[in-house]
């Protein structure tokens, strides 16, 4: 199944005040959990067609409302597994099979739970010619990131594929930081080799 990526506009209107909520608390999604239940229930009392980008738009609330109730947790599983939000991910799939930004969601949503493998065959599926058309380039870097982040935990990746990402970002012109990099390191020590400590040092 095609996608057309479109939301009615409706569905549009409340899929950016979610993103809003979260830019206002500046990504402390603690803080953002209050505005978004609230939204979550003017959401659930509208009427919608119960079309992908409904189920996408739940899914999405569902989601950061998910992330908003986790304090500190171990990096490699932030969160603990959600049948909600899986159920509106899924349901949106069936849907529309390929849609880039739900399925970035999606993967990081099994990232941070920790299911590496599911994780990264989400992200390496996504469709990055969508981001290219929307001039996202820092968002197709950081698909890249978490691709070799999934990589580095189940131990299946070489020195020259993490340092050929180090130089892809040195070179490129958007400031891109690698933090997911930089903290899946700090949790499988052993991979980081003189080399690659060299070059993120060089940061």
């Amino acid at each position: 199944m095609e996608s057309s990526y479109n939301f009615t506009d409706k569905t549009f209107h409340y899929i950016d005040q979610v993103y809003e909520i979260i830019f206002k608390h500046h990504y402390d999604y603690e803080k953002s959990w209050s505005d978004l239940s609230a939204l979550l229930k003017i959401v659930e009392s509208e009427e919608f067609d119960k079309d992908f980008s409904y189920y996408q738009l739940i899914a999405t609330l569902e989601y950061f409302i998910c992330k908003s109730t986790v304090k500190n947790g171990p990096y490699e599983s932030l969160l603990s597994k959600n049948e909600k939000v899986e159920k509106y991910f899924k349901t949106s799939f069936k849907l529309d099979q390929n849609n880039p930004p739900l399925q970035y969601l999606y993967g990081l949503y099994l990232y941070e739970i920790g299911d590496f493998k599911n994780a990264e065959y989400e992200f390496s599926k996504i469709n990055i010619r969508y981001f290219e058309k929307m001039e996202g380039d820092d968002r197709i870097l950081k698909i890249e990131e978490l691709i070799i982040c999934c990589k580095i935990f189940l131990s299946e990746i070489y020195e020259y594929s993490i340092l050929g990402f180090i130089h892809e970002i040195k070179n490129s012109e958007d400031g891109f930081y690698p933090a997911d990099l930089i903290e899946t390191l700090k949790f499988n020590e052993k991979k980081i080799t003189k080399k690659i400590r060299l070059e993120l040092d060089g940061m």
